[in-house]
């Protein structure tokens, strides 16, 4: 099946911020209920021992996604280490309720993943989210991260696959069950859930969506080796998580990752 990037829409400017709110938070459920962070966090700990970084700044956080609960599964694991969430759209309802818990920090500013700025420093994550980007967009994070020596691990549960597509309408009924759970949950979110099924279908079409954009092995590989740095390595697997789901990984690390930004911790 060949990539299209279609129109994700809560990530649109000119999307509502309570309807991107709604989605972002529904997000984070999903993921929590799914166990994603008990799958992810030994990746992450594995790859932030390799890096030397003593802080992990996500990129894309929306709501906060699985990162806060891989954050949470580090410590019960005896790993010590201060998360930092960022996007370019924050929520900054759901980032103010996680702002100075539990060693997480947040950045109300836009922090666009392109760009990343030089004084947030440590290993950089991306989860669920390397897919909203264009191929061209794609690149200019990974050479970001490449040209700045700062480690890299993008993290995708999203797959290009008939399966995934055709099972996309499961989308609209996960949401009418799972959006009372959203934290903080604002009337606004029911309203548009069930009065007026908005949130439902933002999550279905950009579900269906988020499928057809996904970059396979093979693409990621190809697109790592074109914003090659010398000094700075690239891997890409697939990691099994359960039955009938996997993950698609990129790190990207610096040969000599203690002398690089990423084991500041900032």
């Amino acid at each position: 099946m060949k990539r299209k990037h279609l129109l994700e829409l809560h990530e649109q400017p000119w999307m509502p911020s309570l309807l991107r709110d709604a989605a972002t938070g529904y997000l984070e459920v999903l993921s929590r209920l799914l166990g994603l962070h008990r799958h992810l966090a030994p990746v992450v700990r594995e790859t932030l021992e390799r890096s030397g970084a003593r802080r992990i700044v996500d990129l894309c956080s929306g709501g906060g996604g699985p990162m806060p609960w891989i954050h949470r599964e580090l410590g019960e694991l005896g790993g010590q280490v201060d998360l930092l969430l960022t996007d370019l759209f924050p929520n900054r309802e759901a980032f103010a309720c996680r702002e100075n818990c539990d060693g997480i920090q947040v950045r109300m500013e836009p922090v666009d993943a392109r760009a990343v700025p030089e004084d947030l420093t440590g290993m950089r994550t991306m989860a669920n989210a390397f897919h909203h980007f264009r191929p061209e967009e794609a690149r200019q994070i990974l050479a970001d991260a490449a040209q700045k020596s700062a480690p890299l691990l993008v993290m995708e549960i999203t797959d290009r696959s008939w399966h995934t597509v055709l099972t996309s309408p499961l989308i609209f009924l996960l949401a009418l069950i799972f959006m009372p759970m959203v934290r903080p949950l604002r009337i606004g979110y029911l309203v548009f859930t069930y009065l007026i099924p908005l949130v439902p279908a933002i999550l279905f079409i950009d579900g269906l969506v988020s499928h057809l954009r996904s970059y396979r092995v093979d693409e990621l590989r190809a697109m790592a080796e074109s914003v090659a740095v010398e000094g700075y390595r690239w891997e890409v697997r697939r990691l099994p998580l359960q039955p009938g789901l996997s993950a698609t990984l990129l790190c990207g690390m610096p040969e000599n990752p203690e002398s690089s930004g990423g084991s500041a911790a900032g």
